[in-house]
């Protein structure tokens, strides 16, 4: 081989060499998959599951909502033990007892859950109680330390207190302005409007007729009523006595529509209900406010009046609906 071809084949394997020493190019990175989300999130309506909780004779132990659907995003803590778990607070109150019968009680432990025995009682409809502070979620229920009438403290569920508010005819301008959304809300089938008004503590009792049985809408439920097709029982007509069922929107809906399509007059705190031969307002609501939403009768037939009694709780001093009661004149 001549020079010029030894330094050809020199150069040659030189750049062999050179070349299987290189690393290897690495490829670009996998892309990672997009995640497109809608515009407008929105949330799946609970399951058609039967919300008939009423608030329930003082067990102590019934939970005040009924849960929320697994559809719904939601975490729920494990409940604590009372010991070691009682958070402190300052004094509160005035509250009163709601959700107890005329001939029930509402019991005071010795400490936070049923387990604790009872120490006294606050009669139903008891008003001027004291909160001195501290509180416990046991069991799923929350309960309170209160001041007792004759001295001491005591523990009780806090299910069935509520804010206590002296009732006069005055109208709150801030109810006034609550009822305004519940019309708008039903003449529009606004559920999200419909909810923002409806008690987050006792959620809201609808009764079709005050012969009947009321149903309780918590607000994950509420919302969803205007479309919901779920079939429920509202107990017995007051003129016909047949039994009465079918959704929200079947039987409560065309009912308060009635009355927003005609002229009508709110009252406050007026409880009485022409010709009506049991108590129109149940007596485990008492220490609600009642406001009067009043169709009259035509004139000349006088007896095709409706009225629906809203139930006023108030909860850090701000109004919400938590009951609703449809009255017809029967003979």
């Amino acid at each position: 081989m001549n020079t010029k071809g030894r330094l050809f084949w020199t150069v040659g394997l030189l750049l062999t060499v050179l070349t299987g020493c290189t690393l290897p190019r690495s490829n670009p990175p996998t892309p990672l998959p997009t995640f497109f989300l809608p515009d407008t999130p929105t949330m799946p309506p609970p399951s058609e599951t039967p919300v008939f909780a009423t608030l329930p004779a003082p067990t102590e132990t019934a939970t005040p909502l009924p849960a929320v659907p697994s559809s719904f995003p939601t975490t729920v803590a494990p409940s604590p033990s009372p010991a070691g778990n009682i958070l402190p607070d300052s004094p509160s109150g005035p509250y009163a007892v709601v959700g107890v019968e005329p001939n029930d009680v509402l019991n005071i432990r010795s400490g936070p859950g049923v387990q604790n025995g009872v120490i006294d009682t606050f009669p139903a409809a008891f008003t001027g109680i004291q909160r001195s502070g501290p509180s416990a979620n046991v069991d799923g229920a929350l309960w309170v330390e209160v001041e007792r009438a004759g001295g001491g403290r005591g523990w009780v569920n806090d299910l069935y207190l509520t804010e206590y508010l002296p009732q006069t005819t005055t109208c709150d301008p801030q109810v006034m302005t609550l009822l305004s959304n519940l019309e708008r809300a039903v003449n529009t089938a606004d559920g999200v409007l419909l909810a923002s008004l409806v008690s987050p503590k006792h959620g809201v009792d609808v009764w079709a007729y005050r012969s009947g049985v009321p149903i309780n809408f918590d607000r994950a439920h509420i919302r969803w009523v205007f479309d919901s097709t779920y079939i429920h029982a509202w107990g017995m007509h007051p003129a016909s006595g047949l039994e009465v069922s079918g959704s929200f929107r079947q039987v409560i809906l065309p009912m308060l529509q009635d009355v927003y399509a005609a002229g009508y007059e709110i009252r406050c705190n007026e409880r009485g209900v022409p010709a009506w031969n049991i108590s129109a307002w149940p007596e485990r609501y008492t220490n609600y406010h009642v406001y009067k939403i009043y169709k009259p009768g035509s004139p000349g037939v006088d007896l095709d009046y409706r009225i629906w009694l809203a139930g006023i709780e108030y909860l850090g001093g701000r109004p919400y609906l938590t009951v609703l009661i449809n009255f017809i004149w029967t003979p």
